[in-house]
């Protein structure tokens, strides 16, 4: 016969090490050894102008891309980015497009419906996708100030990446 033996308790060493965040929350000198990131799969492909809403996803990945898309990005449809991202914050987003024998590709970037000056790697806009590949953009925003009550100013970074 086995007997079962449970324990009431975690260990202190390993309760310790477990954590979970909910909310806004301040790290300071800690180590974070990893981070799950939602990711939002679409059966579909970008439409001319795509809602990237950062409440519900990190990541976006496209099955295919029939034209070439605007990213929005907002908090959700009902509010703005400026209300979650607070003046000297940032956040990093990715989405995931793969292209056919006609590729396509990211044209702009708008913050809550706002179109936005952006950085681009290599200092040159986008210009094409990569036929027969997957692109991979990544975008980071970083809050800087505010322009009206309501309104952020943001610096905007983007690089798209090839993938084959």
């Amino acid at each position: 016969m086995t007997t079962l033996v449970t324990q009431a308790t975690i260990e202190p060493s390993l309760y310790n090490n477990l954590t979970t965040l909910t909310g806004s929350q301040i790290l300071a000198n800690k180590t974070i050894k990893t981070t799950k990131e939602s990711v939002n799969i679409v059966n579909a492909a970008p439409q001319s102008t795509t809602n990237f809403d950062v409440a519900t996803q990190a990541i976006s990945v496209y099955n295919t891309a029939t034209n070439n898309f605007n990213l929005n990005i907002r908090t959700n449809s009902t509010t703005p980015l400026s209300s979650v991202l607070a003046i000297g914050e940032s956040i990093g987003i990715s989405l995931i497009v793969p292209n056919g024998s006609t590729a396509y590709y990211l044209t702009g970037i708008t913050i809550d419906g706002t179109a936005r000056s952006v950085k681009y790697q290599g200092g040159i806009a986008f210009a094409a996708g990569n036929i027969n590949s997957t692109d991979m953009y990544n975008i980071f925003i970083m809050r800087t100030g505010t322009l009206s009550i309501g309104v952020g100013s943001y610096l905007v970074y983007a690089s798209q990446t090839k993938f084959a």
